[in-house]
């Protein structure tokens, strides 16, 4: 238990900074560092550090990105990030606000069934862009939506996925407070596999793709 005294400049201090660390890991941001991965999207093309399952990849540049694309094919595809594993931290990249559908599957290796958090963008003169996420668990689903002013078809949109021992957090477009926030059925225990899922006869077009992984989440 953290020890803090009741008054004079060290309490004031203490409970300062308490209140700072509960801030934190309420947004999904830590300033604990932790192991930082860069996987490389260019090189999911040539298989190599991946394995690809029914997708046709190619690198475009789109919006001053360099991108990885899954083109759209029958059924559903994936492509795996090999000889990694992940258990608790963040996931960020940037999403194409363009008509697609993909996320990203978490694997215990124990096991055949994964936890899949699946990305829709669809555009409507009506609505604008609509981003509904989707997360399927062993627990009930959950679902939630974004809206974004037509204006911005096409741009990148940033995304976090915060992985805590008992919860899956998403924020989009830097927002502090999470879109989508729901139990999962990831042990954290126990390391998965990431891989990066394509829906069935549709695209994908993710930049940017970067790891943080520590041992410190633990939101509520």
């Amino acid at each position: 238990m953290r020890k803090t005294t009741g008054s004079g400049d060290g309490g004031w201090r203490e409970t300062f900074r308490e209140a700072l660390r509960l801030f934190f890991l309420s947004i999904g941001i830590s300033n604990s560092g932790g192991r930082r991965l860069r996987p490389d999207l260019t090189k999911v093309v040539t298989r190599q550090g991946w394995q690809v399952e029914n997708c046709t990849p190619s690198i475009v540049d789109h919006e001053g990105k360099w991108a990885l694309r899954l083109d759209s094919l029958p059924g559903e595809g994936v492509v795996w990030l090999a000889d990694h594993r992940f258990k608790t931290g963040k996931i960020d990249f940037c999403l194409a606000a363009v008509e697609q559908k993909g996320g990203f599957l978490l694997q215990p290796l124990s096991g055949d069934s994964a936890d899949r958090l699946s990305f829709s963008f669809s555009v409507s003169e009506e609505k604008g862009i609509e981003l509904t996420l989707h997360l399927e668990t062993a627990s009930p689903c959950e679902e939630s939506r974004h809206y974004f002013p037509l204006k911005m078809k096409g741009e990148w949109i940033p995304v976090r996925i915060v992985l805590s021992r008992e919860h899956l957090s998403v924020f989009v477009d830097r927002d502090h407070v999470p879109t989508l926030k729901a139990l999962h059925g990831h042990s954290a225990e126990r390391p998965a596999r990431i891989g990066i899922w394509r829906g069935s006869g549709a695209m994908v077009l993710i930049a940017e793709l970067r790891l943080i992984e520590t041992h410190e989440w633990n939101l509520t």
